[in-house]
């Protein structure tokens, strides 16, 4: 959570609110659920890993460069466009911007399986049938930072199933519990649902219908270069005699982005960077609000190398506010729009 010194307005979770500037972003492309970064009292508008202090794979120089500016208040006249160098390597360097204005976008509804069987097969409907369900335009295929459901038909509500989840050469399995009650969608599991050991429990979602608590999709950074390579995810639901298989297509991001990872500890605060090129070193900065809905750059924290996978996980350092001046700040990468900036605890 962002660490504050004055009033924030957050962002609703399942439905686009109208800010006090009177503009809702509920169009972009990439659904974005972080609160926002707000300046004053008006809410504006991995594969591989990298930490925000020492070095870690993927990142580069310093863990952390100060930046000093004499603008502080005044937002640019112009939105501040990505300054781009070639390295040493030839990779092209991306730089941050030193003030960045802060726009907030609403957020889609949520995953409803019920409703994914109107334009699935009718073999889905009428027979044994494993899938996961996107927050919204379930039609599509899966996306990486977009919140997500695993959704089961035909199975019995009183015995535990067996989820194989295969992704190239890499494959997991889970066990799936269903539960009485209803899922909490005001909560967000592990990031690594389905990709980790842990237990799934999953809810009554209608008839012979179960749903589980929603996740944000990220996978694990093996699985990625895996789609990456045009591999699907493939679904395997085994209960005593019943058995469903599934075959998803996951999109390989192609628009520059980051989002605040859902369902960490609220201590840990990591960011999902995704769309940039292959090869190129994309910087994440740290950000603290001014009085007038923009951000002024403090501090470099490091960078990550975007490979074929197109999307990367950066942590930010637990002490990365040490020994600064109150206020609230975020975290993030040169974009063009910068809509829900990642805040910090």
């Amino acid at each position: 959570m962002f660490r504050r010194s004055s009033g924030i307005g957050l962002v609703a979770v399942w439905c686009c609110v109208a800010m006090l500037s009177g503009a809702c972003h509920g169009d972009r492309p990439r659904e974005q659920s972080n609160p926002v970064l707000t300046a004053g009292t008006s809410p504006p508008g991995a594969s591989t890993s990298a930490t925000a202090t020492g070095t870690a794979p993927g990142e580069s120089g310093p863990g952390q460069e100060t930046t000093k500016s004499s603008r502080t208040t005044a937002p640019p006249a112009t939105r501040p466009t990505t300054g781009r160098t070639t390295g040493s390597g030839g990779a092209e360097e991306l730089a941050l911007a030193e003030q960045i204005d802060l726009l907030a976008a609403g957020n889609g509804a949520a995953s409803d399986c019920a409703a994914d069987l109107e334009h699935l097969p009718a073999s889905f409907a009428e027979s044994p049938s494993i899938w996961i369900s996107r927050a919204y335009h379930s039609e599509m295929p899966l996306e990486y930072g977009v919140h997500s459901a695993l959704c089961l038909h035909g199975f019995d509500p009183g015995r535990a199933i067996d989820v194989r989840v295969r992704a190239g050469s890499v494959t997991v399995s889970t066990s799936v519990v269903p539960l009485s009650g209803e899922p909490n969608l005001d909560a967000y599991m592990d990031p690594r649902t389905l990709f980790s050991d842990r237990e799934l429990p999953v809810y009554p979602a209608g008839v012979d219908l179960m749903i589980s608590e929603m996740w944000m999709f990220v996978t694990i950074p093996e699985a990625r270069e895996q789609f990456a390579r045009g591999e699907r995810l493939s679904l395997t639901a085994v209960q005593a005699g019943k058995r469903a298989k599934n075959q998803q297509e996951v999109a390989t991001p192609t628009m520059p982005e980051r989002v605040g990872i859902d369902g960490l500890p609220e201590s840990r605060t990591r960011l999902l960077i995704l769309g940039f090129k292959p090869g190129q070193q994309v910087p994440v900065g740290l950000y603290r609000a001014n009085a007038d809905e923009s951000a002024q750059l403090v501090a470099r924290l490091g960078s990550v190398r975007m490979t074929a996978a197109r999307a990367a996980e950066f942590e930010v350092g637990p002490g990365v506010l040490d020994g600064r001046e109150s206020g609230e700040y975020c975290v993030t990468v040169p974009l063009e729009e910068q809509f829900n900036c990642p805040r910090l605890p």
